[in-house]
């Protein structure tokens, strides 16, 4: 597998998009191209595309009024010395029920109990090396890790 040069300094992308579906292929754009120079390797980067792009969809479809939109959807994209870590925060509806400071980390839930609105977690799941979920301060944030 390939990786990045230790004497290199790590390089990290933020963008925002309108979390509205028309901005789902421009987005996916994004992160495939952005991925693909952090040289993360054909399959792992087709993994986190999927897995980017399935969880943004079901932000914008169970987080957001489809007519107006409102807020912003933030993915932070960081080379590491591993691998690639994603950041995607947004203002929208909460993807599940969480006690204030839970953490939901992929693989350590009962995932029968998970509402329809967190279903994209148990595909996500399966693609990429850890994956976790909070709400915090009235954001979502998912972090996602695809090691090279």
């Amino acid at each position: 597998m390939p990786s990045r040069p230790s004497s290199a300094a790590p390089r990290s992308v933020t963008f925002s998009i309108t979390p509205h579906r028309a901005n789902l292929p421009l987005m996916g754009v994004a992160v495939r191209a952005i991925v693909a120079e952090m040289k993360l390797g054909v399959d792992a980067t087709a993994a986190l595309d999927m897995a980017v792009i399935e969880l943004v969809a079901n932000l914008i479809r169970y987080g957001y009024s489809e007519e107006a939109p409102e807020g912003a959807l933030v993915l932070s994209l960081t080379e590491t010395a591993t691998g690639v870590q994603v950041v995607m925060t947004d203002q929208g509806r909460p993807m599940m029920p969480l006690a204030e400071n839970e953490v939901y980390v992929c693989g350590n839930t009962d995932m029968t109990t998970l509402p329809d609105s967190a279903h994209s977690l148990l595909l996500a799941c399966a693609m990429v090396d850890k994956l976790s979920y909070a709400h915090l301060d009235g954001c979502n944030v998912l972090e996602l890790t695809c090691h090279y």
